[in-house]
């Protein structure tokens, strides 16, 4: 079960449930309560008229008459009223407790791949609670994989933005789902706003960096890939991409030094491997080259799902090793 499940499915849902229980069981409480003194005082009303009737204080029982009506109306405005308060109550138990139950069977039906189903509960949890941001979060790292549900997706985040327009990370996921659309204009645009609003998001940076570089303003796409790092230095993922464009634009010094900083920062970083002994091989390092991509295979095998790229990086050794 996926962390956004985790926080916001059986627990919140649980949470709800009891609290649900916990007001029906304090209204029932209250309705009888309200019934016994309803009672007690209707018949109190009753008793008095009818001693005063014998007293000779009423001359007839039109006022026990008015007495009875008025303390029968009373019953039913105080019954209308608790029933009204009941619905009240359940209405927000049910909302707050039915948006996790559909949010549960959306992620159940992503596991077994039933994209479609995912979304039809998806949106059923969004009817419910539809300012749970969290929602569009987990949604979109569910099912952004499928290319039908993309545009799923886009409406998810767009509807993000305009629930909660001063949150960066809102915009930046924004700019993310935008560029796999294609619409890198658009994209720029939330992550210039999501740095308006957070600076110092280093990844946002790294993000419009890309988009500026799918832009082809490759200079501005410099700057910002450098103040990433000037934020997270010991982030691989931020050199890497500097490093790319470094090699896209033929700068190789630049490229190699950016892709080592990624192996050092981030071992564990496999991406950063392979076009650096690449890099390494093309200028002529052919035994740094080698040994980099050792480094590479031994990652891999310990991954039982990459064993097949382990096995090909190890023919390309083989390969370099007899001069091919």
């Amino acid at each position: 079960m996926t962390p956004w499940i985790q926080e916001f499915g059986w627990r919140y849902g649980l949470t709800y449930f009891l609290l649900g229980l916990l007001c029906l069981g304090a209204l029932t409480s209250t309705l009888r309560a309200y019934f016994r003194a309803t009672h007690h005082t209707f018949h109190s009303d009753v008793a008095d008229a009818l001693r005063g009737s014998e007293a000779g204080e009423q001359d007839s029982e039109e006022p026990i008459v008015i007495t009875v009506r008025q303390g029968r109306q009373r019953v039913l405005m105080q019954v209308l009223g608790g029933a009204a308060l009941w619905t009240a109550l359940a209405g927000v138990s049910f909302a707050l407790c039915v948006s996790p139950y559909y949010l549960y069977r959306a992620q159940s039906s992503v596991e077994g791949h039933n994209y479609d189903q995912a979304v039809r509960e998806f949106q059923r949890a969004r009817r419910a609670d539809p300012m749970a941001s969290q929602l569009y979060n987990g949604f979109q790292r569910s099912i952004a994989q499928e290319e039908r549900h993309t545009d799923s997706v886009l409406d998810a985040s767009e509807s993000r933005v305009r629930l909660h327009g001063s949150d960066p990370a809102a915009h930046s996921d924004l700019g993310n789902v935008l560029m796999q659309h294609n619409q890198v204009e658009r994209a720029i645009q939330e992550y210039r706003f999501a740095l308006s609003l957070k600076p110092d998001y280093a990844l946002v940076h790294n993000n419009l960096g890309n988009a500026l570089k799918a832009h082809h303003q490759g200079e501005e796409a410099i700057r910002e890939y450098r103040q990433a790092i000037a934020l997270e230095a010991d982030n691989p993922v931020y050199h890497c991409s500097l490093a790319r464009i470094y090699a896209a634009q033929n700068a190789i010094p630049e490229a190699l030094r950016e892709y080592r900083k990624a192996v050092d920062c981030g071992p564990e970083f496999v991406p950063s491997y392979l076009p650096l002994a690449v890099l390494l091989h093309q200028t002529g390092q052919r035994q740094e080259a080698i040994a980099t991509l050792e480094q590479l295979r031994k990652r891999l095998q310990k991954e039982p799902q990459a064993q097949r790229l382990a096995d090909q990086v190890a023919q390309t050794i083989r390969d370099w090793r007899s001069g091919q």
